[in-house]
């Protein structure tokens, strides 16, 4: 399902990608544990987004609760995906993802960030606020 307003692009597990900036795919998580079908859909959707070899891939996954084995292979595999084709991939993560990468080991294989400007900024994206008009 596409929004021709956005440029949003919905799978039905809830996995929405869209473009952050030109040539940087973001793909957001659908809320919940990143398990069973769900791993299968987010890394189905990040390999779309690889295919295209943009300039970077936002990988947003504050929307999840939990992490298992199989969802912390396919963001390894992702990864690995994303460095032989000379692709950014930046993972925007909540405390419980974090936690996941720590206990197994595996968070110096990702950029890790907060939020999405944190995450352009890892790109290399130089994120310039607006200045407030408040009086």
């Amino acid at each position: 399902m596409s929004s021709a307003l956005t440029g949003t692009h919905e799978t039905l597990g809830s996995v929405r990608t869209d473009e952050l900036r030109p040539a940087i795919a973001r793909i957001r998580a659908a809320a919940g544990p990143l398990a069973g079908y769900a791993v299968a859909e987010l890394g189905s959707a990040v390999d779309a987004a690889l295919s295209r070899l943009p300039w970077g891939v936002v990988v947003d996954l504050r929307p999840l609760d939990a992490v298992g084995p199989a969802g912390l292979a396919m963001l390894m595999r992702v990864a690995d995906a994303a460095g032989e084709l000379d692709v950014g991939l930046t993972l925007v993560c909540p405390a419980v993802v974090r936690s996941a990468l720590a206990d197994a080991g595996l968070t110096e294989h990702f950029e890790l960030s907060h939020d999405l400007d944190a995450a352009l900024s890892t790109l290399g994206v130089v994120v310039r606020r607006l200045p407030s008009t408040r009086r």
